[in-house]
């Protein structure tokens, strides 16, 4: 059974680019908060490539690892 995966990116690349590279779930830039929905739907794979802070483009690991760790 393939893992379910949902990567994070729209501004280093594009969904249609990124697809050519690899089938998964592709969202807009992550925020606070999201990773948590996305583990409890049952996502085992989450990549990370773009991220929103605050108006900015980043995110702090300490922000986004919490949910992550619940397992």
């Amino acid at each position: 059974m393939k893992a379910r995966a949902v990567i994070f990116t729209g501004n280093s690349i594009s969904h249609e680019d990124a697809k050519n590279v690899l089938r998964a779930n592709y969202q807009p830039p992550v925020r606070r908060f999201q990773l948590e929905k996305f583990v409890q739907k049952g996502y085992k794979v989450i990549g990370i490539i773009d991220g929103i802070f605050l108006t900015g483009l980043q995110s702090g690991t300490g922000k986004l690892c919490p949910p992550l760790m619940q397992e």
